[in-house]
């Protein structure tokens, strides 16, 4: 059997949208294919390490003699060497054999993708290699970062510095200490913080050396595993940023598109999550009133029927009260009786 027919992917992975798959095996290629189509978009190469098996494709034939390779011959001048010896200097190995004496001495890795992942936003995805984890991304970079990147940070900018400050209620400097830090457990305690109507104003007065700083710090509290029931809070958020930089953003468009897509997801899957909440408790409301309406309507019907009865009932008991009334009269006039 040929290699090209016995050729398979150990690992897959297909993206969020179902539109694209990752597939990679014991080489060093990951082929991304659109299903749709069943084309192959991209080839990526892993490695370029000449260390590893599997990355030189083609043999080097300057090292053929007509004799057999030259890694196999003994050039050296003892004769006296016994036999164990000199079978220790000829290569014995055999192709493709991995066990047993005739196992091809060959100690190095082999270059191989054993898993392969794509991101939730299908914007990036990752690979375990023989070389570690490996992480490729459409837009350049990585987002969600969570490595200590702090920036222009000095000797006074602490975690206990910035929790002081925020005890003392300096919110923006506290904020900007955090983003300075760059850590985001900090950064999401400073911001949680921060009292709604203090939002407008802050947002206001934060420099634009920090905004894309504070933009990517929103969309990534955004996109906690654990979604924040502070939907209003970093709405506003969003909002009052936008309205006081929005030249800003549009002049650095580039640097904040990730965000902004996040901004996106989020509001959209938001919006479809309130909009079915406010449909279901509309269609209960409803059901409901009806249901009320229907009992008062069946009520007051009953309710007539008695009153009816009632009268009928009250009209008839006068009737007869008054004809015997009037037969009391007739019995006493002169000649009855």
């Amino acid at each position: 059997m040929t290699r090209s027919k016995a050729a398979h992917f150990t690992s897959i992975a297909y993206s969020a949208d179902g539109k694209c798959v990752l597939a990679a095996d014991k080489t060093r290629f990951v082929c991304i294919y659109e299903i749709e189509h069943r084309i192959l978009i991209r080839q990526i190469q892993i490695s370029h390490n000449r260390s590893l098996d599997g990355i030189v494709d083609h043999y080097d034939y300057r090292r053929e003699t007509e004799w057999g390779p030259i890694d196999t011959m003994d050039f050296s001048d003892e004769d006296d060497d016994d036999d164990e010896q000199k079978k220790s200097r000829f290569d014995t190995s055999l192709p493709g054999v991995t066990s047993g004496k005739f196992k091809m001495a060959n100690n190095r890795k082999a270059i191989e993708v054993f898993d392969i992942k794509f991101s939730p936003s299908s914007r990036q995805w990752a690979c375990c290699t023989t070389e570690g984890m490996a992480i490729y991304s459409l837009d350049g970079q990585v987002t969600g970062q969570a490595l200590f990147d702090p920036y222009q940070l000095d000797l006074d900018i602490t975690t206990k510095s910035v929790i002081d400050t925020l005890n003392e209620k300096q919110y923006l400097k506290a904020l900007i200490m955090s983003l300075r830090l760059n850590e985001d457990s900090i950064t999401s305690q400073v911001f949680e913080s921060i009292p709604y109507d203090h939002i407008k104003l802050l947002s206001a007065e934060i420099h634009e050396n920090y905004l894309i700083r504070l933009v990517g710090f929103i969309s990534r509290y955004m996109s906690k595993p654990v979604a924040s029931p502070q939907v209003h809070f970093t709405s506003l958020w969003v909002n009052c940023i936008l309205n006081t930089h929005g030249q800003f953003f549009k002049n650095n468009s580039t640097a904040v598109a990730i965000p902004f897509r996040v901004f996106q997801k989020y509001f959209i899957k938001t919006q479809e999550d309130l909009s079915t909440m406010c449909n279901t408790n509309t269609a209960t409301l409803t059901y409901l009133s009806n249901t009320e309406s229907q009992r008062e309507i069946n009520f007051g019907t009953k309710t007539t029927k008695t009153l009816t009865t009632i009268n009928k009932h009250n009209k008839n008991t006068e009737q007869n009260e008054q004809e015997e009334d009037d037969s009391d009269e007739n019995t006493n006039l002169p000649g009855w009786g």
